[in-house]
């Protein structure tokens, strides 16, 4: 039982990183945990032992051929999505500046009415 033990504890599985932006791409790391989702995240050792979390998508082959351009892609649906939530901040945004503004005008009113 302990040499079955043993063993399993000394084999490891490997992963490695493919896509190119990631500081340990090339390398085949230590898989500490696999994920159950298919677009998860998943569990390697680093070099110095750290656990660390990757995207999937980045262990796989496919991920090495992202590259940068000299001209900028763009989805229209990326840009409504974006402009959708500048729109929700800039109202939240705008209703707390409208409130601050209604706070100090109470505010001076009523120490205004302690001055006479």
């Amino acid at each position: 039982a302990d040499a079955t033990n043993q063993r399993y504890k000394t084999m490891s599985l490997k992963i490695k990183i493919y896509y190119p932006f990631h500081p340990l791409c090339g390398m085949e790391l230590n898989l500490a945990c696999p994920t159950r989702k298919k677009d998860g995240l998943v569990t390697v050792f680093e070099p110095s032992g750290f656990p660390l979390k990757v995207p999937l998508w980045m262990t796989s082959p496919s991920a090495a051929d992202f590259q940068l351009s000299d001209v900028a892609t763009l989805y229209v649906k990326g840009l409504l999505a974006l402009c959708e939530v500048m729109q929700e901040l800039h109202s939240k945004k705008q209703n707390e500046r409208s409130t601050t503004i209604k706070k100090k005008r109470k505010l001076a009113i009523v120490n205004s009415a302690d001055f006479r």
